[in-house]
C-alpha cells in the first residue's frame, strides 16, 4: 500500500498489512493501519531469513549465556545470526528509502519492541524483552521511531507517533543532514 502523495515512509511488521507471514501461515491484519496516509514498507525478517509458511515457532533463549533464537521444539535449530544480518541489511534499505519510523507486531520473538519473552532453561524470565531483529536494527538505527502495533490504537499514541516520525524524516533526510 504505498501512496506517492505522502511524506512519511514507514516499514512495519507484514503480518499487519494481511500479508501471511507468521509461523503458522496467518497474519494480523490491522484495518487502522491501512487507513494511514503513509508510504508502508512491509517487512518481515523471519520469512527473508528464508524460513517458510507455516513453520515451527520461534523463540529467544539464554544457552550457555548467550541469547540466541531457537525453534522452540529444536534448540539446534538457530537464527539469531541470521536475523543480526538481516538487520544490517534492512537498517541499509531504511536509510536508501528514506523511511522515518517502523510500526512491529507485539510479543513477536524477531519483532518485538517491549514485549517479547527471553527464556532460560525451563522458565520465562521475562515477557518485556525487544525482539532480536528489533535489537540488532536499533544497534544500526538507534533514533528511528519505533511503536508496537497494539498501543496504536489510541489517537493520541499515534499522532505522537507520527509526529516523532515526521521529526525524524525532517531531521536525517533533508538536504543539509548526513544520509
Amino acid at each position: 500500500m504505498s501512496d506517492s502523495k505522502t511524506s512519511v515512509r514507514l516499514a512495519i511488521s507484514a503480518c499487519l498489512l494481511g500479508h501471511r507471514v507468521r509461523y503458522d501461515g496467518g497474519h494480523k491484519s490491522s484495518a487502522l493501519l491501512q487507513q494511514w496516509p503513509v508510504e508502508w514498507h512491509p517487512v518481515c525478517p523471519e520469512v527473508a531469513i528464508g524460513m517458510g509458511t507455516p513453520r515451527p515457532p520461534i523463540e529467544q533463549r539464554y544457552l550457555n549465556q548467550e541469547l540466541i533464537v531457537v525453534e522452540v521444539e529444536n534448540w539446534q535449530q538457530r537464527y539469531h545470526h541470521l536475523l543480526a544480518d538481516y538487520a544490517e541489511q534492512v537498517a541499509a534499505y531504511i536509510k536508501k528509502h528514506r523511511i522515518s519510523g517502523y510500526v512491529l507486531m507485539q510479543k513477536s520473538p524477531s519483532c518485538g519492541l517491549h514485549s517479547s519473552a527471553l527464556y532460560d532453561k525451563d522458565k520465562t524470565i521475562r515477557t518485556d524483552a525487544e525482539g532480536y531483529f528489533v535489537a540488532a536494527l536499533r544497534q544500526q538505527l538507534p533514533q528511528l521511531p519505533m511503536v508496537e502495533e497494539a498501543i496504536l490504537k489510541d489517537a493520541t499514541l499515534q499522532q505522537k507517533f507520527l509526529q516523532r516520525a515526521q521529526n525524524y524524516a525532517e531531521l536525517s533526510y533533508s538536504p543539509a543532514a548526513p544520509v
